[in-house]
C-alpha cells in the first residue's frame, strides 16, 4: 500500500473516531452534532479515497500519421483547443491542465516513439490524492471530462 493511501486511511479512521465521539456527546449540545457530522462526512471521503484504484488510463492507438503530424494534432488539440499546457511531471514531459489544488490536476501523456503505435496515458490527480484513472468515486466529473477528451484525441491520431 503507498503513502497516500496509508495517510487517507489513517485520517479517514481519525475523522471516523471523531465523528463517533462527537455524536456520543453531542446530546442537546448542536455544536457537537454538526462536528460529528462533519467528521463523518471526512471520514467518508478519505476512506472512499483509501479505497480507490490508483493508476492511469493506457491506450496504444494504431495510426497511419507520422509522428511529426501525430504531435502537430496532438498540440492542436489538447493545447490550442482545450489549453492544456506542456509541462514537466516527474521527470515527463505531459499535457497538463489544473494545479491538482484549487482544480484537480488533469494530465495526458502522449508517447510517439513507438513506430506506427502511439502510446497514451492520461490520468487525474489533486494535492491530497495519487493518481487515479477514469474509475472510482472521488473525482467523478473531472475523470468524465477527461476520457471524453482523451476518447476524441484517440480518434484524431488515428
Amino acid at each position: 500500500m503507498d503513502k497516500i493511501r496509508k495517510r487517507n486511511l489513517a485520517v479517514g479512521g481519525i475523522c471516523l473516531g471523531l465523528a463517533v465521539i462527537g455524536y456520543a456527546n453531542s446530546g442537546n449540545n448542536v455544536l457537537f452534532y454538526f462536528v460529528g457530522l462533519l467528521a463523518m462526512v471526512f471520514a467518508i471521503l478519505f476512506l472512499l479515497m483509501a479505497l480507490n484504484k490508483q493508476s492511469r488510463f493506457v491506450a496504444d492507438v494504431k495510426t497511419e500519421k507520422m509522428p511529426e503530424e501525430v504531435l502537430e494534432n496532438v498540440e492542436d488539440y489538447l493545447v490550442k483547443e482545450l489549453k492544456f499546457k506542456l509541462k514537466n511531471y516527474k521527470g515527463t514531459l505531459v499535457y497538463q491542465k489544473g494545479d491538482g489544488f484549487w482544480l484537480q490536476k488533469k494530465c495526458v501523456l502522449v508517447d510517439t516513439s513507438h513506430n506506427q503505435l502511439v502510446h497514451i496515458e492520461a490520468w487525474v490527480s489533486a494535492i491530497w490524492q495519487n493518481e487515479n484513472d477514469f474509475t472510482g468515486y472521488v473525482g467523478t466529473v473531472p475523470k468524465k471530462r477527461l476520457k471524453k477528451q482523451v476518447e476524441q484525441l484517440m480518434t484524431r491520431i488515428k
